[in-house]
């Protein structure tokens, strides 16, 4: 693993003897980028804008009901049978 290092002032004319890593923090405000980063959808029993990962509406406190999908039901019930078709098959094949 590498070492963080101190380089000495002779390496660069710039350099104040402080690591490589800038002390500072950048300038920020958080009201700029605050809409930027945020999905939101819309509650199904207001219509209030809430924020894509809420469980539930800060407005109503309806829950928000995410679809998964018939999709991933049918993968399910199918690894289901074909587990139990071959349960089957086993325990039929050596009686």
């Amino acid at each position: 693993m590498p070492r963080r290092t101190t380089r000495s002032p002779d390496d660069s004319g710039d350099f104040e003897g402080r690591d490589e890593f800038d002390a500072a923090p950048d300038e920020f405000t958080p009201d700029e980028d605050a809409d930027a980063d945020t999905d939101t959808v819309a509650c199904p029993a207001c219509g209030a804008e809430v924020a894509d990962l809420s469980d539930r509406c800060p407005v109503c406190g309806d829950w928000i009901i995410r679809n998964r999908g018939s999709r991933a039901a049918w993968w399910i019930v199918a690894t289901v049978v074909a587990l139990l078709a071959l349960f089957a098959w086993s325990i039929l094949g050596r009686i």
